[in-house]
């Protein structure tokens, strides 16, 4: 099971999803079958997770027996990165990283599929354990610092460079002053503690804070590596769902784990005082190294990993009031508030590595 954090975030995503796109329906089977040559009958089943962008289970039966194909993804972006992508991700599972689904090409062999007008990805389909057995904070770290590992050795990493994760971050920036959610709901937008998180938006979207940004390591990260992208198969751990994966600071996979499913322990090594010498242990047990700047700005990240939620979800709400849909602005409302809390205790529990960062919230 995830921690309650994680399942929040998953729930949030599925949310949006559900708005975002419409599943794959009976009108495209036709297409599926011809593309991909299977036999008919075939079945779909959305999947749970994909943030605004959920996955399509396909498969067929014999004997009322469920036989797993692969799983269909929407892509998104630009038709030439979404192929780059692919590519480095087909190098990663044949040279040296195996704990990744396999790519399904075509019947043209090509990677992307048109059906119904949209580009789909397809990917095999892994069979997670029976009971599911949810990966550990070791663990995630390990897999991380493996899939890192791997990605030093890509020969075109820069393939994936695209706006980086601060700049989605900076045009979010503006919901934290939105008149109609403060008019919304003034008991939450129009108090001290927000007052606060406003500074702090302030201040990480500050030229100070992005020449920090920039110049922390970077290479090709997953961009979303918590607890509900991973499945546990045949007992080994693989990573799963790849749209935000690009060349950004590698500090953002440690921080979108920390974040998202392991922030209680997280604190509780930072309280005992072990917490930098347990994610070094665990990171670097593929050989990989966190330089020293990294170490230094982790806290930092993680600070803004929160900050980047926060705005995320403040848009979300917005989007709630614009389509009158109360049940949206209530689910982020809350998603808001528990990272806000969570931003409290980090701030408090640790000292800035940044000189000028603006005191937490109350």
């Amino acid at each position: 099971m995830l921690t309650g954090r994680a399942c929040l975030f998953l729930v949030s995503c599925i949310l949006v999803a559900s708005k975002a796109q419409a599943a794959l329906g009976e009108e495209d089977l036709a297409t599926i079958l011809k593309q991909f040559c299977l036999e008919s009958p075939i079945f779909l089943k959305p999947l749970m997770g994909g943030i605004a962008n959920p996955p399509t289970y396909v498969f067929t039966k014999k004997n009322e027996e469920e036989i797993p194909f692969g799983v269909l993804k929407r892509e998104i972006r630009d038709e030439t990165f979404v192929i780059d992508r692919l590519m480095i991700l087909e190098e990663l599972k044949h040279r040296e990283f195996q704990y990744l689904p396999k790519i399904l090409k075509n019947i043209d062999g090509k990677y992307l599929t048109n059906i119904n007008g949209e580009k789909y990805s397809c990917f095999a389909y892994i069979l997670p354990d029976s009971p599911e057995e949810p990966i550990s904070f070791p663990s995630l770290l390990e897999l991380i610092g493996k899939f890192h590992m791997a990605a030093l050795h890509l020969a075109h990493p820069q393939a994936l460079q695209a706006r980086k994760y601060l700049d989605g971050f900076k045009h979010r920036k503006h919901f934290f002053l939105n008149q109609s959610l403060k008019e919304m709901d003034p008991s939450l937008f129009e108090t001290d503690a927000w007052e606060k998180i406003i500074v702090l938006s302030d201040f990480y979207a500050s030229s100070e804070f992005e020449k920090i940004y920039d110049s922390l390591p970077k290479q090709v990260v997953h961009g979303d590596t918590h607890a509900g992208n991973v499945i546990k198969s045949k007992n080994q751990f693989y990573l799963i769902d790849f749209d935000l994966m690009r060349y950004d600071i590698r500090l953002w996979d440690l921080a979108c784990c920390i974040s998202f499913s392991f922030f209680d322990e997280f604190l509780e090594k930072i309280a005992n005082g072990t917490c930098s010498s347990f994610i070094e242990s665990q990171y670097e047990l593929s050989g990989i190294s966190l330089e020293l700047c990294e170490k230094k700005y982790l806290c930092e990240i993680v600070k803004f990993r929160k900050m980047d939620a926060i705005s995320w979800f403040l848009e979300m709400m917005h989007e709630g009031i614009v389509d009158h849909n109360e049940a949206q602005y209530e689910q982020f409302r809350k998603a808001l508030i528990k990272q806000m809390a969570d931003l409290n205790a980090l701030i408090r529990d640790t000292a800035p590595a940044i000189r000028r960062i603006p005191n937490q919230p109350a």
